[in-house]
C-alpha cells in the first residue's frame, strides 16, 4: 500500500488550502452459493488502510 496520507486541496473562504487526507482502499467481495434449491449471491465492500480493515459493509443491489 502507498503512503497513508495524501494531500487534498479544499476551498477556504475562496482560497485553496492543502490538508492531509487519509488514504483508504475499497475491495468488493462477491460470494456465489450453489445448492439443490438454486443459487444466491452476497456482496460486501471491504474498506481498509495500511493498518488493516476499517470496516466491512454489506452492499444491496436493487433487483
Amino acid at each position: 500500500m502507498d503512503a497513508p496520507l495524501k494531500p487534498v486541496y479544499l476551498l477556504d473562504k475562496g482560497k485553496p488550502r492543502q490538508v492531509m487526507g487519509e488514504r483508504v482502499y475499497h475491495i468488493n467481495m462477491v460470494q456465489h452459493y450453489h445448492n439443490d434449491e438454486g443459487e444466491s449471491f452476497r456482496h460486501f465492500r471491504i474498506v481498509l488502510d495500511c493498518q488493516g480493515i476499517k470496516r466491512i459493509e454489506p452492499v444491496t443491489c436493487p433487483v
